[in-house]
């Protein structure tokens, strides 16, 4: 027979270390969920209303603009022509 040794077996050891490795787990899920809690809720952007212009799949906003400089090139045509 060997004389034992003072210490722990190797059981215990990996006991310890699956003790050990599942409380940093669950500190780091405590914290992961407790961060994603505080964080804000992402912002839901609303839908840019588009419309066709020519061909073109452009924001309401654009097509009005693209409107009124046409009617502006239009009107400097006919003031030209006089």
């Amino acid at each position: 027979m060997t004389p034992s040794t003072p210490g722990l077996s190797r059981r215990a050891w990996f006991g310890l270390g699956g003790a050990a490795l599942m409380a940093t787990a669950a500190t780091a899920w405590r914290l992961r969920s407790s961060s994603a809690e505080a964080a804000p809720p992402p912002r839901a952007d609303a839908a840019i209303p588009y419309a066709d212009h020519d061909g073109w799949m452009v924001s309401t906003a654009e097509k009005q603009a693209l409107q009124a400089g046409a009617a502006d090139l239009a009107a400097d045509r006919a003031g030209a022509g006089h």
